[in-house]
């Protein structure tokens, strides 16, 4: 059941047909014979093979089931839909509103033709289709301008060998300020509020330390390779990356961070090792950081806060952190609640599989723009000590790799 249809016309200039300030949604009836009230719903709204503007309709009332006299019928074929484009036109679809309720439908918009389509600026009432899945689009609507949706999620992927310029090699543990436990039970792991180890040195050679893109052929690659080579390094060696990556320039304005996702992975060679000197010896963190805006940002003086001389940035309001801790004797360890959250793994355990830093805001809480009046940043801390073969001097090398970070975000 079809609410609106218009057939095929020749291309126009800029559109053929405006279907504008429409109201479609279910109704309830009482059909002759039968004494009880059925309620009658759409499986489709507007449906296009015209070159169309779609603009200021309010739309409800599509299900996958509607009423049919005494019965029900289920849409056992086509896309449930709001608005569903097909044939060879391109459209515009704009301020419109379109309420699916409880209804669990397959897209709020679905392009069926092979040719791009214009979907901005449209209000959707959920962010899933059924619950559960968060693309409120289907069919493609690769190359078409679809943004700027009111619930439609979109997501970023960024290598962190584009943000690269702050690390280090040095020798003990990583020294930093903050909080070294997040709760009375759990292992220590540090807030990583200080930037007094984040020389700047991409590769150390009298430590054999770099940080490399991995490549593919002469392709270049959103992974990165930190690595370390040990056969000069006969007592726990520490070193440190970090990477800052400033969101405003990087995502529209007035969108709300959904989560952030890094996966690390790791590979020692020889007789390479991680040094397990203490709880926070070895660990990555990524953290979604919050920034309030300052009258005079270049005052530098009266925005940063001195503890014995080390500076500490006061505009920094709101951070939220997830930590991974490679530690043998508390591995399984964890704390998923708050804002800075761990999880402990034994060294086995990141060599066989993916382990992934994932931080959750409070939904909402972190906007990117004017809207938000914060600027916002993510960030990855890593320290770590390894050690080689103390007796003999042995070929090996750790190997940190990090995937690109996934930030996904929503109008």
């Amino acid at each position: 059941m079809v609410a609106f249809y218009t057939p095929p016309t020749a291309v126009g200039s800029p559109f053929n047909v405006v279907i504008g300030n429409n109201y479609i949604s279910s109704n309830s009836s009482t059909v002759d014979n039968i004494s009880v009230s059925s309620t009658y719903n759409y499986f489709q709204g507007i449906v296009t093979a015209a070159s169309s503007l779609i603009d200021g309709n309010l739309i409800s009332g599509i299900s996958k089931t509607t009423s049919s006299g005494s019965g029900t019928i289920t849409s056992v074929s086509g896309t449930t839909t709001f608005v569903q484009f097909f044939g060879a036109s391109i459209s515009k679809m704009t301020n419109n509103i379109l309420t699916r309720g409880s209804e669990n439908i397959d897209a709020y918009v679905n392009n069926g033709t092979s040719l791009p389509q214009i979907v901005v600026d449209n209000i959707f009432d959920g962010y899933t289709t059924d619950g559960t899945n968060i693309s409120l689009d289907a069919g493609t609507l690769a190359g078409s301008s679809y943004s700027r949706n009111i619930n439609q999620t979109s997501s970023i992927s960024i290598s962190l060998m584009d943000y690269a310029r702050y690390t280090a090699g040095g020798s003990g543990l990583y020294s930093q300020l903050g909080t070294l436990n997040p709760d009375s039970t759990g292992p220590a792991y540090p807030e990583f509020v200080s930037s007094i180890d984040k020389t700047v040195i991409l590769a150390s050679s009298t430590s054999n330390f770099s940080v490399n893109r991995i490549t593919n052929g002469t392709a270049g690659s959103e992974y990165t390779w930190i690595q370390l080579n040990t056969e000069l390094v006969a007592a726990p060696h520490g070193f440190n990356f970090a990477v800052t990556v400033p969101l405003d320039y990087l995502l529209p304005t007035d969108v709300k961070i959904v989560t952030a996702i890094l996966g690390v992975g790791l590979n020692e060679i020889g007789a390479a090792q991680l040094a397990q000197l203490s709880e926070a010896t070895n660990q990555i963190s990524l953290s979604l950081v919050q920034y309030g805006q300052t009258s005079n940002v270049s005052d530098v003086l009266a925005n940063l806060q001195m503890s014995y001389g080390i500076p500490l940035d006061a505009s920094v309001v709101n951070t939220n952190s997830f930590t991974v801790i490679v530690y043998e004797g508390n591995a399984g360890d964890s704390d998923l609640t708050g804002v800075s959250q761990y999880v402990v793994v034994h060294e086995a355990a990141i060599m066989n599989s993916t382990q992934y830093c994932t931080v959750t805001p409070t939904a909402g809480s972190l906007m990117t723009g004017p809207g938000g009046g914060y600027k916002i940043s993510v960030e990855v801390d890593m320290c770590f000590n390894a050690i080689g073969n103390i007796l003999v001097p042995t070929p090996g090398s750790v190997n940190w790799y990090l995937s690109p970070i996934v930030v996904q975000y929503r109008w």
